[in-house]
Order: C-alpha cells, then structure tokens, then sequence
C-alpha cells in the first residue's frame, strides 16, 4: 500500500495533539513511515521511546535537509 506522505516532521509541543501522541497514532496507521522531530525540548525521556531521530531548535536548513536525506534513504 502507497503512503500519502513520504515521511513526517513533527514538533513534540504543539496545540491540541502532541508530537508523542501524533507519533503513536501514525505509527498504528504506518508503523514505518520516516519520523524526523524538531524540538527545543530535548528531553531523553521524553523522545527515548518515541524511536525517532531528533534536531534541536533553531536548526538551519542544512541540518534539516541532512536528516530528511537520511531518513529517505538517499
């Protein structure tokens, strides 16, 4: 089955649903969609069971790109 989406980058704070939450809800839809999280909130605990890599904020765009490339396999 084709994904809509190639991969996810998602914060861990954000209104309404949370990263973790989002993270656990798209994994029950598409267990290995590529999960990148951008987040000022580096807590090890917190991302530990997510099984995600992580970038702190701020991050450039470079940074961003080099994980997104990674995650796709490229």
């Amino acid at each position: 089955t084709e994904s809509p989406v190639d991969f996810l980058v998602t914060d861990i704070q954000m209104p309404g649903m949370n990263g973790p939450e989002l993270i656990r809800e798209v994994r029950k839809i598409n267990p290995t969609l590529p999960i990148l999280i951008i987040t000022s909130h580096e807590n090890e605990e917190e991302l530990g069971d997510l099984c995600c890599p992580y970038i702190g904020k701020p991050c450039d765009s470079d940074a961003l790109l080099k994980h997104v490339t990674s995650l796709m396999g490229k």
